[in-house]
């Protein structure tokens, strides 16, 4: 399967704003939360992060067809932070986020620490994390009473 990166446009944010929900609605059917999920983005919400000049919104490409998607934004020199990163779930275990990061991190060469949160009753996406090296930072915001955000960061081997 072959996946790439392809710059997200204005025009994309309805679509991205269906794919992000269906992305993310199976941890809001076990853990709730529907309120402070990326699910529950708007359209406009998306185009906002599309838009902004801070960060870079691209389409997870697999094989030609939408599979996800990974925001990289600008937190200062050499650190970046993936907020959101999502991959469609009949695209999922097929190694496409791992290719997606590693895309991001060649875009990026000047990167030298990756920050992320993850949901940390969602034991998937806490071993992706942690499988491609990433680590947690200690930082923790519980955002209801069954999902709390947890940081993670990968420092650039040297």
């Amino acid at each position: 399967m072959i996946v790439r990166l392809q710059p997200a446009r204005p025009e994309d944010a309805i679509r991205l704003t269906e794919m992000q929900a269906r992305a993310f609605m199976p941890i809001v059917q076990k853990r709730g939360g529907f309120e402070t999920s990326p699910a529950a983005e708007s359209p406009d919400q998306m185009l906002e992060r599309i838009t902004d000049k801070k960060s870079r919104s691209f389409i997870i490409m697999a094989d030609d067809m939408y599979a996800g998607m990974i925001r990289i934004k600008q937190l200062g020199a050499g650190a970046y932070k993936i907020s959101p990163i999502f991959v469609l779930p009949e695209f999922q275990n097929m190694g496409i986020g791992k290719k997606a990061i590693s895309l991001a991190e060649e875009m990026f060469p000047s990167a030298c620490l990756w920050t992320l949160f993850c949901v940390r009753e969602d034991e998937k996406n806490v071993y992706f994390y942690e499988k491609l090296g990433f680590q947690k930072t200690g930082c923790e915001r519980k955002l209801t009473e069954n999902i709390t955000l947890i940081g993670y960061e990968r420092r650039k081997k040297v």
